[in-house]
């Protein structure tokens, strides 16, 4: 009687056990449940931001693209002797403004900074990529971090080869006036320095290689954006 009686109790006491167990599992799961939905939900915020980033640089790049290739055909212009006397000797005070050639290529620069809150956001995330190389947020980690390297780099080297120009034109009576009114006051020694000058011929070239550099990574991006803009898009219709 007594060995029935402990047996129960110790059935019963089971199948407490089980049941509290079970109660732990499942609360265990819809909390899990509740955690993935909550990171799906904030990736997917991630994601928008990201969207609209590259939506704003990939525009912004394609018009420094276009700055870059008219930049990168007046230095090779200018390289070859492609201007000829008769094209510069006609420039005075009342054209000089509209003068697209009469600019001083070697000390300017239109650098690229792409729009970063979206991937800043990511990282935050702590995203396990788990070595899916072909998952979404692989990609747009790898697209940042090899593009932030790259124009984090040129970006300095440009700005440097412009300082330098900048701190050479110093010697040049034309300074004052160039930098102050670059494209507002005709300096006829200005003109004939940039289409003449040796010196400014050999600056040229210089600058060119790494011009023609910048070129091809701008290109390069706003390719390799326009993929990612792709895939977001798809994610999100």
């Amino acid at each position: 009687m007594e060995k029935n009686k402990t047996g129960k109790y110790i059935k019963y006491a089971i199948g407490e056990i089980v049941l509290v167990v079970v109660g732990i599992l499942i609360a265990l799961q819809i909390n899990n449940w509740n955690e993935n939905r909550k990171e799906k939900r904030n990736l997917n915020q991630v994601y928008r931001q990201i969207q609209k980033d590259l939506q704003t640089d990939t525009l912004e790049v394609l018009r420094i693209i276009d700055i870059y290739k008219e930049k990168n055909k007046r230095l090779t212009d200018i390289i070859e002797r492609n201007i000829p006397i008769s094209y510069y000797d006609t420039i005075n005070e009342s054209n000089y403004s509209n003068c697209k050639k009469c600019i001083d290529d070697v000390a300017n620069a239109e650098l690229f900074q792409n729009l970063d809150k979206g991937y800043q956001l990511f990282k935050s995330l702590n995203i396990d990529q788990n070595n899916k190389t072909d998952s979404l947020s692989f990609k747009i980690d790898t697209f940042y971090k090899e593009y932030d390297a790259t124009f984090l780099e040129i970006n300095k080297i440009l700005l440097n080869l412009v300082n330098e120009k900048i701190d050479d034109n110093q010697k040049y009576d034309w300074f004052i006036e160039w930098s102050v009114l670059e494209r507002e006051k005709y300096n006829k020694n200005f003109v004939t320095y940039i289409f003449e000058n040796e010196d400014y011929r050999s600056k040229s070239a210089r600058h060119l290689i790494y011009s023609k550099y910048y070129l091809g990574n701008l290109i390069d991006y706003k390719k390799n954006a326009t993929i990612i803009l792709s895939s977001l898009d798809k994610k999100f219709k």
